[in-house]
């Protein structure tokens, strides 16, 4: 009995699919269609960035240049940076910058967490600066 109604229900799902007047061919599809991103970003093009005005006296991610890196009996490991302005910063784990934060301090890198706005959404991505570059690409 269960299967008899399980193959009706089964023929009539089939046929209401072949009666229905929908079809994917190319004439019912509305040519003049025109998609608009409105304020999302196009996922095709790469990321562009837009330059931020950072405020006097704080550092951005982007301009940090990892100058040195000490260690503290109190803080550990603590970067040495100079912001765009040319002034010095010395930020240990944890510290914020203008557009992230200090993640992790090391003898050889600093790891940052940057926050992009992007619209609405904000992204976030992990930005490594290394004490000297030129040994780690070896």
């Amino acid at each position: 009995m269960k299967l008899l109604v399980f193959t009706l229900l089964c023929l009539a799902t089939v046929s209401l699919c072949l009666a229905s007047d929908v079809s994917d061919k190319p004439e019912n599809f509305d040519v003049n269609y025109h998609y608009s991103s409105s304020d999302r970003p196009d996922p095709f093009v790469p990321y562009q960035k837009k330059h931020i005005n950072i405020p006097p006296g704080q550092i951005g991610v982007e301009d940090a240049v990892l100058v040195g890196i000490t260690m503290t009996a109190r803080d550990g490991y603590v970067a040495v940076l100079r912001g765009s302005d040319g002034r010095v910063h010395y930020l240990s784990a944890g510290s914020k910058l203008f557009d992230g934060e200090v993640l992790k301090v090391d003898p050889q890198r600093v790891v940052f967490k940057q926050i992009l706005p992007s619209g609405e959404r904000v992204h976030e991505r992990e930005v490594t600066k290394e004490l000297h570059p030129e040994q780690s690409s070896n």
